[in-house]
């Protein structure tokens, strides 16, 4: 039912004391004293009389927590333009967890001061309400409230406390809330006191035995005991029930969540990741993003990290990553310098999917379009269309990596000179590196893989590398290892003195010569382990 439409946002404001708890004994109504109303109310003929014994009917039900019945008798008053009934039936439908209906009945009356702006804080749904700050002046709102309303709305606040990060004042709501309930320990309850920690470790399984049934329970609360329990799986990978993620991806059918609850089913959807189910986690934050639309950033945030962190898993777990990415793309691509469409991209370049990559690449920034054509000419190198490649490489100037890709082309379509043409631009423009080293030395070019060598960067020069150039240096006739293959092997004494050795001519034969003849054996015996464990890959 709209109210908005029926009460002016001028409305007269309702006194709230009619509210309050009792301030003695003779105030408070007895069950029986209100059964003779409720009597009295079907019997009478009388409009007017009708008319107040509903008002008071309405808040003797309010006053001892029969909250339906109270908005039952309160809406249609609400309706006809009763300020105390719109005020009633609001905080009924507070009170029984209709929290919308609650925001759009007390609406009109928000300007009325401290206790209507703690009922408006009450049922906002979440940190993303325009709710006021509470200050001492709505808690002592709160305080005085009747009891059975005071320990709902003190758990709402505490709760929505809870969600904006602000603990202290989600305690004394808490607080609050316990005192009002009594004995009663509600599944709100139980949610904050976890949350608020300090409890033994007995207390704690109770806690969590309660939690589980609101979590297995649909309403209001569901997605926050889901939360809990899922916050608790990322701990200690321990399901609190079966079904458990199963319950966790049924979150996708909520419709109308708030922000609070979208940002509870976050947890869930990371608990869905760790148990393998990413694909259905990032379902779940599709979903929370649809249904609270304030939520969707977050939510997207959360989706990319999940699946840059897959990609960096097993090869199973990256597919589910790529799946889990085209089917919510609209949720998860872009975003900051759209890191997680490159990273997807570059996956899918190794098996030279080429639509699925331009799919992917797609959403990237101008800032990374360079980046975006080295993945494309990867992806069509392992398409096997090397020409392609070689065509969209040209597009990029100066860059090592599309530099050792044009030279992979070149050698899969097996034109050396091509390739020696790349190394040499490599070696002139400064871009030489292990892998033009490696290019010159396949094509058998030994004076460009050492000149290669001798221009790259000092941590370019590997062992591997400095191995290499030294045999290089050997085909290509020279007396003595090069400088700088003699530097970079400095850092293995043995494999350096094996490879000097196979510069050093063999002594003549001769008995007085046998000490260094032996000497050059067994120089000869770690050139041969050299040639056996190293070069391999070449």
């Amino acid at each position: 039912m709209t109210y908005a439409a029926d009460v002016e946002a001028s409305a007269a404001c309702v006194d709230p004391v009619l509210f309050d708890e009792p301030l003695s004994e003779e105030g408070k109504l007895d069950y029986s004293t209100i059964a003779k109303l409720r009597q009295r109310l079907e019997l009478s003929e009388d409009e007017q009389e009708s008319q107040d014994l509903a008002r008071t009917l309405a808040l003797a039900y309010i006053h001892i927590g029969f909250f339906e019945e109270a908005s039952a008798i309160a809406a249609p008053r609400a309706a006809d333009g009763d300020e105390n009934m719109a005020v009633a039936a609001a905080l009924s439908y507070l009170a029984s967890c209709a929290k919308a209906h609650a925001r759009e009945a007390i609406a009109p009356y928000q300007h009325c001061g401290a206790f209507f702006e703690m009922v408006k804080t009450a049922a906002a749904s979440g940190a993303d309400d325009d709710a006021p700050t509470m200050t001492d002046k709505h808690v002592n709102a709160l305080q005085a409230m009747t009891r059975p309303l005071r320990g709902p709305i003190a758990e709402y606040l505490a709760l929505n406390a809870l969600e904006s990060g602000d603990r202290t004042l989600a305690k004394v709501a808490y607080d609050v809330a316990g005192e009002a309930r009594g004995k009663e320990r509600t599944a709100a309850l139980a949610i904050l006191e976890k949350a608020l920690g300090g409890t033994t470790p007995e207390k704690t399984a109770k806690l969590d035995a309660q939690i589980t049934e609101a979590a297995q329970t649909p309403g209001p609360l569901q997605s926050r005991a889901l939360s809990v329990l899922a916050e608790d799986y990322e701990k200690r990978a321990e399901v609190a029930y079966e079904g458990f993620l199963d319950d966790l991806a049924q979150q996708t059918s909520k419709r109308e969540m708030s922000v609070s609850e979208a940002r509870a089913s976050f947890a869930g959807a990371k608990a869905l990741a760790a148990a393998g189910r990413l694909p259905e986690g990032i379902a779940v934050l599709h979903a929370s993003a649809q249904s609270a639309p304030k939520a969707a950033p977050a939510a997207a945030a959360v989706g990319r990290s999940m699946i840059m962190n897959a990609l960096l898993s097993d090869e199973e777990t990256r597919l589910a990553a790529i799946q889990a990415f085209f089917e919510h793309k609209d949720l998860v691509s872009g975003g900051e310098d759209a890191e997680v469409n490159i990273a997807v991209a570059r996956e899918l370049a190794k098996f030279g999917a080429k639509y699925l990559v331009d799919d992917a690449l797609g959403d990237v920034p101008a800032s990374r379009r360079a980046e975006a054509k080295i993945i494309k000419v990867r992806t069509l190198l392992n398409s096997g269309d090397a020409r392609a490649a070689l065509e969209t490489a040209a597009e990029v100037q100066n860059n090592r990596e599309v530099a050792a890709l044009k030279v992979e082309a070149y050698e899969r379509l097996e034109e050396r000179a091509g390739a020696l043409g790349v190394v040499r631009t490599a070696v002139r423009t400064g871009q030489s590196d292990d892998a033009m080293t490696r290019a010159a030395w396949r094509a058998g070019d030994w004076a460009l893989a050492m000149e290669a060598f001798d221009k790259a960067p000092t941590a370019e020069r590997t062992i591997g590398g400095a191995a290499r150039i030294s045999l290089a240096a050997l085909n290509a006739g020279l007396k003595a290892l090069p400088g700088g293959a003699r530097e970079a092997l400095s850092q293995d004494p043995e494999l350096l003195a094996a490879l000097a050795h196979m510069f050093a001519p063999a002594p003549a034969v001769s008995v007085r010569a046998i000490d260094t003849l032996a000497e050059y054996s067994t120089g000869v015996a770690k050139e041969t382990n050299l040639m056996q464990r190293g070069l391999g890959d070449e």
